[in-house]
């Protein structure tokens, strides 16, 4: 009877925290933050003009990176949008929603990666070592901690390739370790074998993937890939044999990523990071122990520093108070287990799985961010994520089993007490998010600039009751204009390089001379030299009641 109580508990446990994932995703997705950035306009554009012809904006045909802003987007996340967003419009949330969905389904495969790695873990305790944690209440754990983690709620909220990644990295690896099991001499619990193909084939295709889905994953994936079949072929679960079955199919599906990162434009973005602006240098060096330190410092993982509102609130960091805590004791624990390994000679892969897992999970998920020149850089350090997290389990682990030994009759209130705490961090957390950061973060969104773009269009046709004009001047002081306004009258991109933007203008900066022209719409950014918000025909405005843009119809001539 206990055993179906405690069943049923955890079931409800489970569907409490894809609830809470559900709602801090989609609460209000197309309208918090406000606005769109220009990456996601891009993304939404682009996969509207592949349904449209086929075609990128540069008309492309079907490419494997896309050339956007010379940036060269990875393609994965485009042609996904495209299909939300046929069935759905182009409105922001719809642009989003893909991307909210990745992050719950991030939190239900983080929930069962955590339970089968402890499980995994516990082949390698002996049988005098205490477990205080059970699988399932270690995966409940690490569903709740990313479920209210800020970095994962920021980025399953915006339309950046980078939460897309780490779902298919998560349940990637959570379906290696099921094909593991499936072909283990000695499997933790039954398996039937006729599910190791369908597990085989799950992890190439989401592993390959994410080659395909963000930059950052084609330099932690190969390392990734090789750190799991590292620690399956020394403990003896998989052979040779195995790594065929795997490496031929995978690096088939990658022979498109291959073709376009060495005949095409695949590694472009390459050429930003520290490696290609110092080269093999002491500069090199130097530089990429400073930004080790960035990202791992506490200013960076607690107290908000970032390089960028869109990828942190400014106030709270990437993790919250209590996971940085228990991310530093296991941390801690983890790097004193490969010291006894080290002083007694063994074989550091006797190390627990959750340990040695957490720990080459969290530096190569780092390492895109660590090479980059802009640091630090919560968005393309999102893939360690996961890693952060098992290393927490590790520092639960370490410390009620310290509390076990010492003050037993302490832990109950010491659970109660940091759950308490946690909740009370994320919801402060949370409250700053939907406040706060929502104005502070209004410009780095470009808030109303996908509003503009639609005015902009009804002034030039005339509709919604506005006088027609014969021309646009739009300012480009806050970036690429041209795809919000490609984007807000769905121009098709055949349309596009035969000449539907020709009565649009993007100066750099809009200036009071432009006024003196005739059957003009000027717009411009508020507090431009010579311009009055008296004398503007329409003032487009946040949520908050910022100013965004000024716009002026010129007289007729």
């Amino acid at each position: 009877m206990k055993k179906f109580w405690v069943a049923g508990l955890i079931i409800w446990v489970a569907f409490l925290i894809i609830c809470v994932a559900l709602v801090t995703r989609f609460y209000q997705l197309g309208n918090l933050p406000g606005g769109l950035t220009w990456d996601e306009a891009a993304i939404a554009y682009n996969g509207f003009s592949i349904l449209e012809t086929h075609r990128d904006e540069w008309l492309n045909l079907m490419p494997v990176s896309f050339k956007s802003f010379g940036d060269y987007k990875a393609p994965l996340a485009i042609y996904l949008n495209s299909i939300f967003t046929y069935y759905f419009g182009l409105d922001p949330w719809a642009i989003r929603l893909p991307f909210a969905l990745a992050g719950v389904l991030s939190v239900i495969g983080m929930m069962l990666l955590a339970e089968l790695v402890w499980r995994l873990s516990l082949e390698n305790k002996t049988k005098t070592k205490t477990v205080f944690f059970s699988s399932r209440t270690v995966g409940l754990i690490a569903g709740g901690v990313i479920a209210l983690s800020p970095w994962h709620v920021l980025f399953s909220r915006v339309g950046f390739e980078s939460g897309l990644a780490l779902t298919e990295l998560i349940w990637g690896v959570y379906f290696f370790f099921l094909w593991l099991k499936s072909q283990s001499s000695k499997p933790v619990g039954s398996m039937p074998t006729d599910l190791s193909l369908i597990w085989l084939v799950l992890t190439i295709g989401l592993l390959a993937s994410t080659f395909y889905t963000y930059h950052s994953a084609k330099v932690a994936m190969p390392l990734m890939i090789g750190l799991l079949f590292y620690w399956s072929i020394k403990n003896k679960h998989l052979n040779f044999k195995h790594g065929l079955s795997f490496g031929l199919p995978f690096l088939g599906l990658l022979w498109l990523f291959f073709k376009d990162a060495f005949f095409g434009e695949g590694l472009t973005r390459a050429g930003v990071t520290i490696v290609a602006e110092y080269g093999l240098s002491l500069k090199l060096l130097t530089t990429f122990l400073i930004n080790v330190w960035a990202h791992l410092s506490p200013e960076f993982l607690v107290l908000g520093q970032t390089d960028s509102l869109r990828h942190s609130t400014g106030v709270w960091g990437v993790l919250l108070p209590t996971t940085y805590v228990f991310w530093l004791i296991g941390l801690g624990a983890t790097i004193k287990n490969i010291w006894l390994i080290v002083k007694q000679k063994t074989q550091i892969i006797k190390l627990p799985l959750i340990g040695y897992l957490g720990l080459g999970w969290t530096v190569f998920g780092l390492l895109p961010a660590m090479i980059g020149v802009e640091v630090p850089h919560p968005n393309r350090a999102l893939l360690a994520l996961p890693g952060f997290i098992l290393l927490g389990l590790v520092g639960w682990e370490t410390l009620f089993n310290w509390l076990k030994q010492r003050l037993p009759k302490l832990i109950n209130n010491v659970i109660i007490i940091l759950v308490v705490l946690h909740l009370l961090l994320a919801g402060l957390f949370m409250k700053t998010y939907l406040t706060t950061y929502q104005s502070a973060s209004s410009e780095e969104f470009l808030a109303g600039y996908l509003e503009v773009a639609q005015v902009a269009w009804q002034y030039l046709d005339g509709t919604d009751q506005r006088l027609p004009v014969n021309q646009v001047i739009m300012t480009s002081q806050y970036g690429q204009p041209y795809i919000f306004v490609l984007l807000a009258g769905q121009v098709n991109p055949m349309a596009y390089h035969n000449g539907a933007l020709i009565s649009f203008l993007f100066p750099d900066e809009v200036t009071a001379a432009d006024l003196s022209r005739k059957n003009a719409l000027v717009i411009a950014k508020p507090g431009t030299f010579g311009l009055e918000p008296s004398r503007a025909t329409q003032i487009i405005y946040d949520d908050y009641g910022n100013d965004r843009f000024w716009l002026y119809v010129t007289e007729e001539e």
